[in-house]
């Protein structure tokens, strides 16, 4: 019997086809996955890959290869799995497993006809606690009545279609996905929830999708190691620790930020330019030991807080 072992992504509809590598702004889909289809207002698509691996001593039972739930969803949920398989549930199954029977790529769909929320994906079992791109349909939401789900440390790929589902995000939503790397959209958020994409370490590239974010929150992007440039044109407010321990940042452009709080930017050891000219707040530490800083862009009259440039060897003279 084979059971759940990675999950390379998901999309709520068709069968998977391979296609060539797409690039992704940044990100190039790997050529050996499937394509991942676009999926309705009321969808969510996920690719998933399916690979054998023996069971925990402690379980006594074969594990499922997905382990989804909705709730407080009064009509039913369709999931098409991708292996020909096609299951509804209705109220009060909302909790459901199912099993592959061969290794492979499957394209799955989950449609939810009225209420659209979604629960996303808790994997229980080694080897399957992830999956590597998911696509959420314009009216998806997320079910803020359950628990949230563990880290899932293989995603690599995530789309938003609408904006419904950032209202419904909850703190640290998608924290810890360790090898996301691209974060995708149709309508950009204005605002995300406290440190939403926080030990993102992979993530590369979020300007297209902070475009029209009026604040970073605390710790948004906390140790998002990978991010290189970014440029925010709508953000005035940059969180207390939001950028704190991204360690490849060498460029920050905020026209119309006015404030940067606590710690921004600590430990940014490779940012060498801050561009911000309105800005007039800048609070404690905010960009402590970013040793390669040579360049900062302020307003007259910017208020700096205690040890505000503390070990900025590179930086002369240090704004007081």
């Amino acid at each position: 019997m084979f059971t759940e072992a990675f999950t390379m992504g998901y999309v709520f509809g068709s069968n998977a086809k391979h296609i060539e590598a797409e690039e992704t702004n940044g990100w190039t889909w790997p050529s050996d996955w499937p394509h991942l289809p676009d999926p309705q207002p009321n969808q969510v698509t996920m690719l998933v890959r399916i690979t054998q691996y023996e069971l925990e001593d402690y379980a006594r039972q074969p594990l499922s290869m997905m382990y989804a739930e909705y709730s407080m969803c009064p009509d039913d949920v369709v999931y098409d799995y991708g292996d020909g398989v096609v299951e509804t549930y209705g109220e009060m199954q909302s909790s459901h497993r199912h099993f592959y029977t061969t290794t492979g790529y499957y394209v799955v769909t989950i449609t939810s006809n009225t209420r659209q929320y979604y629960r996303q994906n808790d994997y229980r079992g080694a080897l399957c606690r992830g999956y590597m791109a998911i696509k959420f349909g314009a009216n998806i939401k997320i079910d803020k009545y359950v628990e949230p789900p563990r880290p899932q440390p293989t995603t690599q790929y995530i789309k938003f279609f609408g904006d419904a589902i950032y209202g419904t995000m909850r703190d640290g939503e998608f924290s810890n996905y360790f090898c996301l790397s691209k974060v995708d959209c149709i309508k950009k958020p204005t605002s995300l929830p406290y440190s939403c994409f926080s030990g993102c370490v992979s993530l590369r590239d979020i300007n297209d999708f902070v475009t029209d974010l009026i604040t970073v929150p605390n710790k948004c992007f906390y140790n998002c190691a990978n991010l290189r440039e970014i440029n925010l044109p709508a953000t005035t407010t940059i969180g207390d620790e939001a950028f704190c321990y991204c360690y490849g940042l060498n460029k920050c452009v905020a026209n119309v930020a006015t404030s940067v709080n606590d710690s921004a930017f600590y430990m940014c050891v490779t940012l060498s330019e801050i561009d911000m000219p309105s800005l007039n707040s800048v609070g404690e530490s905010a960009f402590a030991q970013d040793y390669a800083l040579k360049r900062v862009t302020y307003a007259n009259g910017c208020v700096f807080g205690y040890k505000a440039f503390n070990d900025c060897y590179n930086l002369y003279p240090i704004p007081t």
